[in-house]
């Protein structure tokens, strides 16, 4: 996103947000080049909320409790072909690769993001099962029944046009292979005023074009999809895993 004479990259994407302007994916991208410290920061190399125990502490190891739920769902074991879509800076692809054994691509469209993730693999040791591609989910750049399992944690929120990227997704699954993940998305029970004024304020903050529900997903998808989790109040966060 080119910013105007006279601001800054990271003033011109925050008025833009401000202003309401529809998060397309060359400002969803100028997003999240500029938060890599500050999501490092707070958030480490996981760039996801994590799957919350009804007591104890909250720390990284819930977001390490959620990578490994989506695995298990997923049921990913040694030398299975994972795909990765929206790996930010590769922290979940590196963990689910040491925790499987799985072969895992990462998918990002932000080189920044990828030169991180590449770095990151080759500091755990995983460079040799673990490999990071630019390119974007409605148009992923792989041959047909390449995978044995796509995964996503909390990116199809950003994208443009979630049914095209869930067709990618099948198109580059193996017969068989199974699509899982978690995002955020607003909560069919909710009444509406409560879901538009929420929901408006998250994808302010997060550079989201739109906040789907579980059944949009599931109509997106295609294809049924279960088993379903949702833990929060506002929003909710949905794990979901769908066989080809």
């Amino acid at each position: 996103m080119k910013a105007p004479a006279g601001t800054s990259q990271a003033e011109a994407v925050v008025a833009a947000l401000r202003q309401g302007a529809q998060a397309s994916p060359e400002l969803v991208n100028s997003y999240y080049g500029l938060c890599i410290p500050f999501y490092r920061e707070f958030l480490g190399d996981h760039w996801h909320t994590g799957f919350y125990e009804p007591e104890g502490s909250i720390g990284p190891h819930d977001q390490l409790r959620m990578e490994r739920l989506v695995a298990e769902s997923a049921e990913l074991g040694p030398e299975a072909a994972v795909l990765d879509v929206g790996c930010g800076v590769g922290g979940p692809a590196c963990h689910i690769a040491r925790l499987t054994g799985a072969r895992v691509r990462g998918l990002s469209p932000n080189e920044a993001q990828l030169e991180i993730a590449r770095a990151t693999a080759e500091a755990q040791g995983v460079a040799g099962r673990v490999r990071f591609d630019q390119g974007e989910a409605g148009n992923l750049p792989y041959a047909d029944a390449t995978f044995d399992a796509v995964l996503f944690f909390e990116s199809p929120c950003h994208f443009p046009d979630r049914a095209r990227f869930f067709a990618e997704a099948w198109r580059v699954l193996k017969p068989g292979g199974r699509l899982a993940g978690e995002d955020w998305v607003a909560s069919d029970l909710s009444p509406e005023p409560l879901r538009s004024q929420w929901g408006q304020r998250v994808c302010t903050n997060w550079a989201i074009p739109a906040l789907g529900t579980p059944s949009s997903y599931a109509r997106e998808m295609g294809r049924p999809a279960s088993p379903w989790s949702s833990r929060a109040t506002c929003a909710k966060r949905w794990r979901c895993c769908a066989a080809s």
